[in-house]
């Protein structure tokens, strides 16, 4: 028995054996109520029927599932996962739940009846085989997939004799109830409470009724489990995954020899990931040494994370010869082990007391993320034809590469008043939230409106830490206003390394007051000025309210 928890319901039954159904144990009960449930049975019976219970994991059903739709290739060249009902109606707007798990599979067996004995042998065998692999399959074979969906769990015992619906046979589909249809909750909810529990009684009604009572999408179900309507199933298909390798006749420590061989894995990689439209974003170069002995050095990894896909190999090779580069120095590689008792040092070894090369003795290029590159046909009077995007990626990878993915970053904004909290630096090329940023990469952009925000509200240089200085305000002739923090300021001291100089304020906008919460440590209030010295340097300081100190913290 599976179990899931609820935020406000606390934990509850995802999934039940059949022996915990025939309990009486259902789908969302609370766990308290089903394990009062098995406590009952265990007294009652004599015999400790033994109950697992575990926690549910969405993700890894959806890859057992996936895995196992590739594994049932064998028996049809088209097997789909199975299809939530706003996925089946083509809605974009209706908004998907988040707790639909595909628990089907849909195969396309038409025309492949006679290559396995007859559709029944197709059956038998293919449950069968999931039944080795330890799924309890309930197998079902119609017309329609509609009609073969509701056979199979409404006609079928688990792990009992498989369902074949005869051809045009309407007494099947009258009797499946109308949860065959896979409606949505509201609707099913609705012909439960008119009476409605059988597809016989929904045909009873006129299409015009239900077609204004309900909606089009359960006529639209209806045609589709009778054979009106074509219901295609979207079958699950594998990641593409590239992979190219070549085992050399004689090991070799030779840079430019294995910057050849590596050359031609990845022209070998490109020209097929072109042919499917598709650009690497993570590449692999793998070198794996000479055995020598009974020791098994580990592969060098060589790994190239992309600032936008690609499948260029001219925009690949530079940066894998420099990291070659840097690997096949003597002394670089990180992974020592030792040798084994008949690997003999050579004399620049016995000199420098190390390894002076790897010798390579086989060589993988692999490509771990490639996504879909969108070629985009650039207008007559384009704007931005000046702006290379392709030569700005280059560039942004070879300094990654170069200086390191973490020291080639870029500001995004963050939630907070205080202006040393406002923003954080972002690597250009960060291999945690790939698939994240590659929307943003390939996805055509959207037009945003224009913006109005004022430009100078921020300085574009920020000093950090602040700088003290003095600063003067000026004399209000007027007493209305006892408050001196509304006197503009008059002149500021800046202190260099050589002198202290001071500037005339000419013209002043503020103050803008600035206060940070408690539960983010030690409390800020800030009044920040910006202010126009007679130098004509637009200058932006603040007065601590706490200290009653004057610092300069930025300058536009």
């Amino acid at each position: 028995m599976l179990f899931r928890t609820d935020s406000r319901k606390g934990k509850l039954v995802a999934s039940a054996s059949p022996l915990a159904r025939r309990l009486g144990i259902r789908r969302d009960m609370p766990m308290a109520e089903a394990k009062a449930l098995l406590r009952h049975r265990s007294k009652q019976s004599e015999e400790q029927t033994p109950f697992f219970l575990r926690e549910h994991d969405p993700v890894a059903d959806r890859e057992a599932i996936e895995q196992l739709a590739w594994t049932l290739e064998k028996f049809s060249p088209v097997v789909g996962l199975e299809q939530n009902f706003s996925q089946i109606d083509n809605r974009k707007k209706a908004k998907a739940n988040p707790m639909f798990g595909p628990s089907s599979l849909l195969m396309d067996v038409t025309g492949l009846g006679h290559l396995f004995g007859g559709l029944e042998s197709l059956a038998k065998q293919l449950q069968t085989f999931c039944g080795q692999l330890g799924y309890l399959a309930s197998v079902a074979i119609a017309d329609t997939t509609g009609l073969a969906w509701g056979a199979a769990h409404f006609c079928s015992d688990h792990g009992g004799y498989p369902v074949i619906v005869p051809a045009c046979d309407q007494e099947v589909m009258e009797a499946l109830p109308v949860l065959a249809l896979r409606l949505s909750a509201e609707s099913t909810e609705i012909l439960l409470k008119l009476g409605i529990e059988t597809i016989g009684q929904l045909l009873q009604i006129q299409r015009v009724q239900l077609s204004a009572r309900l909606g089009s999408h359960l006529l639209k179900r209806l045609d589709q489990m009778s054979g009106r309507i074509d219901e295609p199933i979207v079958a699950c298909q594998r990641d593409a995954e590239f992979l190219a390798e070549e085992i050399l006749d004689y090991p070799t420590s030779d840079r430019e020899t294995i910057e050849v061989v590596v050359s031609r894995l990845v022209d070998r990689l490109s020209k097929e990931m072109k042919t499917q439209q598709l650009g690497g974003l993570q590449w692999v170069v793998r070198l794996v040494e000479q055995k020598i002995g009974a020791t098994v050095r580990p592969p060098v990894e060589l790994r190239l994370n992309l600032f936008q896909p690609t499948a260029d190999k001219s925009h690949v090779m530079p940066l894998v010869a420099m990291q070659l580069e840097q690997a096949l120095l003597p002394g670089k590689i990180s992974r020592r082990i030792k040798a084994g008792p008949n690997f003999k040092r050579s004399k620049r070894q016995a000199k420098y007391g190390r390894r002076a090369g790897i010798e390579v003795q086989r060589i993988a290029v692999e490509v771990v993320t490639c996504v879909r590159v969108v070629a985009r046909q650039r207008q007559l009077f384009d704007e931005t034809s000046g702006l290379n995007k392709q030569a700005l990626a280059a560039l942004i990878n070879r300094l990654s590469s170069r200086l390191g993915v973490a020291n080639v970053v870029s500001p995004t904004l963050r939630k907070g008043a205080q202006p040393e909290c406002s923003y954080r630096l972002k690597p250009l090329v960060d291999p945690a939230a790939v698939k994240k940023h590659l929307q943003k990469v390939v996805a055509p952009r959207r037009q945003l409106p224009p913006s109005f925000s004022h430009v100078l509200s921020r300085p574009l240089k920020l000093i950090q830490p602040p700088v003290p200085v003095a600063v003067t305000r000026r004399v209000r002739v007027a007493t209305d206003q006892k408050d001196t923090a509304f006197l503009e300021p008059a002149s500021i001291s800046v202190s260099s390394h050589v002198n202290r100089t001071v500037q005339a304020i000419g013209q002043s906008w503020g103050p803008e007051r600035i206060e940070t919460g408690w539960w983010q440590g030690k409390m800020v209030r800030r009044d920040y000025w910006r202010v126009l010295t007679d130098q004509g340097r637009l200058l932006w300081v603040f007065y601590d309210l706490k200290t009653q100190q004057w610092y300069l913290h930025g300058e536009f």
